[in-house]
């Protein structure tokens, strides 16, 4: 297999992990914001 293609996958499944990673902190910060105007509107 070509070390260039190979290379190039990597590279695809770090930045698919780390867009992952983004949602995952994406919902708990909205998920905390959520709460947060909960609060405010009790």
């Amino acid at each position: 297999m070509n070390s260039l293609v190979l290379m190039e996958w990597q590279v695809l499944d770090q930045s698919i992990w780390e867009l992952k990673e983004w949602q995952v902190l994406d919902q708990s910060a909205t998920l905390e914001l959520k709460e947060l105007a909960y609060m405010e509107l009790k």
